[in-house]
């Protein structure tokens, strides 16, 4: 807020964050002479971060509107000026000692009687849509000019948007059921369920599909075997888990079995199934173990070599693990495959040094580590189940370390 012209004091249009640049002014609280108090509510604004109200800067008198309402401006652009001083109710703007106030240029033509709003010319805009609106409506694919607002004076408002968003959304389409004979049912089950949506990689970047699905990731290291982590086996025709990612992934199969809230509800026997993923120079590796929690790191690394196929793990698993082999990437986010309520990524191993507490002082060494990243759907797993979780992976990883 800065000095005007005659002592007064403008209002100027605030920057709501670093990013914003501009904002609308969506309704004056205050009329031209009327009194205002120092902080008082003048207008208020809209961004395309937030709505807020403006205060006033100084006590005294509205006396002069430069932006009239619905209009979009800078931020910084002058608003309105107010008249310091302290004038009674009856006095107005008498106290100042100024001339009689009036409005801008925009703001001088006649007021519709009470109760009455002015039409907009026939062929333009109702209104100009706030930078909130704006933002929502080409994210969400909404055509504003096809909206009747709720706000005042018939303005679009953000829930507008979002209501107009959520019932554009299409159907699912529900796919066709085949008969089969009772022994190939349940996979029959899996197969149309995994049918109505198309499954996203084990792998995939959070950006991506944040906008359909909300899931929370919780990161954190553990130390893994001095031991190879995938590599190449005379055995096998791609490259193929070691001992070292064998263990992590008995680590995750044996947390689950105490902490079976991060498997999905109601998912039967097939929740057992455990999906493993990693890359490889030409594409994905996945092998899908079955009733994982009942092995031991030797039973997983036997899976992991005799089950290894090229591409994304089939369907029905009930948690996904993934394997990176990136050393320049720290760790990944990888949201919970569909009919899955959580997934995690363990990030290539390398060799760090660490603070240790040797015999209760503390020391220096080399590690082993690898990052763990643990995303959870917050709607059916809780930020403190899903930290206990992580909290023992970690611990059984170390002690196969």
């Amino acid at each position: 807020m800065t000095g005007g012209r005659e002592g007064r004091v403008a209002v100027t249009m605030p920057q709501l964050g670093e990013t914003v640049a501009e904002g609308t002014v969506l309704r004056w609280l205050k009329q031209v002479g009327e009194a205002v108090a120092d902080q008082e509510p003048l207008l208020e604004i809209s961004t395309d971060k937030v709505d807020a109200e403006v205060p006033s800067p100084a006590a005294g008198v509205l006396a002069e509107i430069v932006v009239g309402e619905d209009e979009t401006v800078d931020v910084g652009t002058v608003l309105a000026h107010v008249a310091p001083g302290a004038p009674s109710p009856g006095q107005r703007a008498e106290a100042t000692g100024a001339p009689p106030v009036e409005p801008a240029a925009e703001e001088r033509s006649p007021s519709p009687p009470s109760g009455e709003r002015s039409s907009p010319p026939a062929g333009g805009p109702r209104h100009r849509h706030s930078p909130r609106v704006r933002r929502l409506a080409h994210d969400s694919g909404v055509d504003l000019a096809s909206l009747t607002g709720t706000g005042p004076a018939g303005r679009v408002t953000p829930d507008d948007v979002e209501r107009a968003a959520r019932h554009a959304a299409p159907e699912p389409v529900p796919s066709p059921e085949v008969p089969v004979s009772v022994p190939n049912r349940a996979a029959s089950q899996r197969v149309s369920s995994a049918a109505a949506t198309e499954p996203l990689p084990s792998l995939a970047r959070s950006s991506a599909p944040a906008a359909n699905r909300a899931f929370r990731t919780l990161v954190a290291e553990v130390d893994v075997p001095a031991a190879q982590w995938v590599g190449s086996s005379d055995q096998a025709s791609v490259p193929v888990p070691g001992s070292a990612a064998a263990a992590v992934v008995a680590a995750v199969a044996g947390a689950l079995r105490s902490h079976p809230s991060l498997l999905p509800p109601g998912a039967g026997a097939d929740a057992g199934d455990l999906a493993v993923s990693w890359s490889t120079g030409s594409g994905t590796t996945s092998c899908l173990l079955s009733q994982a929690g009942e092995l031991n790191v030797g039973g997983v690394a036997q899976r992991l070599l005799a089950g290894a196929t090229a591409g994304e793990p089939p369907p029905g698993a009930g948690f996904t693990v993934s394997l990176l082999q990136d050393t320049d990437v720290l760790f990944e986010v990888a949201e919970p495959p569909p009919g899955q309520v959580a997934a995690i990524v363990f990030g290539t191993p390398t060799r760090r040094v660490v603070v240790v507490d040797a015999d209760g002082s503390p020391g220096i060494a080399v590690r082993q580590r690898s990052s763990v990243a643990l995303s959870h759907d917050p709607g059916t797993v809780s930020r403190e189940v899903a930290l206990a979780f992580l909290r023992d992976v970690v611990r059984r990883a170390h002690s196969r370390a």
